[in-house]
């Protein structure tokens, strides 16, 4: 650990997203709405707990790079990228249970519930992860659909997106029929978060991004984009999709083009962009419960910037 910290590997990672606003800060900040230093704290270690599970999850998909940087798995190797992610796990929820008891006016119940909370997320995390192995072991031509996807991001994007809204709020005075629609805005930003992604992966621009170049097809990931195609493509372009998928040896440059011109074809990328924008309407739909003007209308800001593309870098592979 002495090592990772005197090379600044850890401060590499613990780094402001390429889209340059650190999204679950954003949303705890916006929900809680409180000038109290002690909620930087918080939305800080919020931020590490999130590192650590990107950590591990580059360990699980053998990511040569994470922020366009090379991953601590790349660098160090697995043991030492599982244990540095475990690490700041831990570091994470002792210094948000330390913020927590600084907080000022929040009842012993709300800060149970508070810790409760973010166990309860790191544990679902984990339970997404396992399901995106599962659906990592079947081959192109075996049974898999939207639903299991989605089930799969709604564990781990989703409900990491989720978790600094609905705790700011319970850190707050909203009432519970408010606290439930935050609740279901927060999902539904993260479902649209991870489509968003899922997007990105393709056209967007690896400087912009920082990863590589459509790493979800390289690593064969099933993502929305596959799914949808298999689903509506041609025979040809399902048989040249579960050729290129099922083959055993590593995926080429060509081939990942064809790939994204399937995509393309089959209207999957366009599909894919229609459904960011419905999560976002549905997210913003639950924000006419909250009573809070500037609480609303700082989250659906955020919630519009997700819809946005056409000022995005693009891939100029």
């Amino acid at each position: 650990m002495k090592s990772l910290i005197e090379n600044n590997l850890l401060e590499r990672h613990i780094n402001f997203e390429k889209e340059h606003i650190h999204v679950l800060t954003a949303l705890y900040g916006a929900t809680c709405q409180s000038k109290q230093k002690v909620h930087l704290e918080i939305a800080k270690s919020i931020e590490l707990m999130k590192a650590a599970a990107l950590i591990i999850d580059d360990f699980l998909d053998k990511s040569p790079k994470r922020n366009g940087i090379p991953s601590i798995y790349f660098e160090r190797g697995s043991e030492e990228a599982v244990l540095t992610g475990e690490i700041l796990k831990s570091s994470s929820l002792i210094a948000f249970v330390n913020n927590l008891n600084l907080l000022e006016n929040v009842s012993f119940d709300k800060k149970i519930n508070a810790i409760k909370l973010f166990e309860k997320t790191y544990k679902t995390i984990c339970l997404g992860q396992l399901k995106d192995i599962e659906l990592q072991k079947k081959k192109i031509g075996d049974n898999f659909s939207e639903e299991e996807y989605f089930e799969m991001i709604k564990k781990t994007s989703a409900v990491f997106v989720q978790f600094p809204v609905v705790l700011g709020a319970t850190l707050s005075n909203f009432n519970e029929k408010e606290l439930l629609n935050l609740s279901e805005f927060g999902i539904k930003i993260g479902l649209a978060y991870q489509l968003r992604d899922d997007v990105l992966d393709v056209i967007g621009d690896q400087d912009y991004t920082g990863k590589i170049y459509s790493s979800d097809i390289r690593e064969r990931k099933k993502r929305i984009l596959l799914i949808h195609s298999l689903k509506n493509g041609s025979k040809d372009d399902t048989a040249r999709l579960e050729t290129i998928y099922n083959k055993k040896d590593e995926i080429t440059f060509n081939e990942v083009n064809e790939i994204i011109n399937i995509f393309k074809r089959t209207g999957s990328i366009d599909y894919c962009i229609l459904l960011i924008k419905k999560y976002c309407d549905g997210a913003i739909a639950h924000l006419s419960y909250v009573n809070n003007k500037k609480v609303v209308e700082q989250l659906k800001d955020i919630a519009c910037l997700l819809t946005r593309f056409d000022d995005l870098p693009k891939n100029k592979d």
